[in-house]
């Protein structure tokens, strides 16, 4: 064997050899990127926000939502009214299924919501995808069946916030109110609430670093309840006025700069 022949195997043997170890890594980054997706969904609250192709109606806003836990793979949750709970498994980077899915049988007003509808996904879905803070859930060939966000502690977006003191005093509903005050603040900087008797919307603006936030063309419906013993106008102004807030666990505060709050709510979840 001649040295120009030794010398083309050697270079033949580092080629290989090189080859494989990359081969390793990508199949060891693979791996990792899919532990990596595997944790960042579970042990997370994923709130609804898209179902079959449209945006969850406000009446359902913030109380849709799933956690899928890494020590029992249980899925825990609720449709809305009732709470859901089953089993799942994720195998093959990102494929999951789920199994023996339930969910209480509480009788709830209309929302213009089908929870059976969406308590079906957990029959259809076989894998997801994570992109930023948004969660797909997905059936072979088709749009997602749902898509959830994130939502911590620290979140003030897709929550129910309902009003508890109104410039330091306790709020309590009058017996004829149709429903406590309460507002959501959607994925789309878009507000909506109710007052007491009527319907009120428009668009915010956040600075979540410096704790700022900023509500604009804010509307409501124009109904009069003259039996309902309530004001308002005074709740309605906290949104003129507020452009800081501060969030302890489920305790949202609107405040104008640094003075103390104008209004206190706590996050209901369904």
């Amino acid at each position: 064997m001649t040295q120009k022949m030794k010398q083309l195997i050697i270079v033949y043997l580092v080629l290989f050899i090189s080859g494989c170890d990359s081969q390793n890594k990508i199949t060891q980054s693979a791996n990792q990127n899919s532990t990596i997706e595997n944790n960042r969904i579970e042990n997370t609250h994923w709130t609804l926000i898209e179902f079959d192709g449209k945006v969850v109606p406000e009446s359902v806003v913030g109380k849709v939502y799933i956690e899928l836990s890494d020590k029992d793979h249980r899925l825990n949750g609720s449709n809305g009214c009732n709470r859901i709970m089953g089993d799942y498994n994720i195998s093959n980077e990102l494929q999951i299924s789920f199994s023996k899915v339930a969910s209480t049988m509480m009788a709830c007003e209309n929302q213009g919501w089908n929870e059976s509808e969406f308590n079906k996904i957990f029959e259809t879905a076989n894998n997801f995808n994570i992109s930023g803070d948004r969660l797909m859930l997905n059936t072979d060939s088709r749009m997602p069946l749902a898509v959830f966000v994130k939502t911590t502690k620290e979140s003030i977006t897709n929550k129910y916030w309902k009003l508890k003191k109104l410039n330091r005093k306790e709020v309590r509903m009058a017996d004829n109110q149709e429903r406590e005050q309460y507002f959501i603040l959607k994925e789309d900087n878009t507000v909506s609430g109710f007052a007491g008797c009527n319907q009120f919307s428009g668009g915010f603006s956040l600075e979540q670093e410096k704790s700022r936030i900023k509500f604009k063309n804010m509307i409501s419906t124009l109904r009069a309840c003259l039996d309902v013993k309530i004001d308002e106008a005074e709740f309605l102004e906290i949104f003129n006025r507020a452009d800081r807030y501060s969030i302890s666990g489920d305790i949202l505060t609107l405040n104008i700069g640094r003075d103390a709050p104008i209004a206190v709510f706590e996050a209901i979840y369904f």
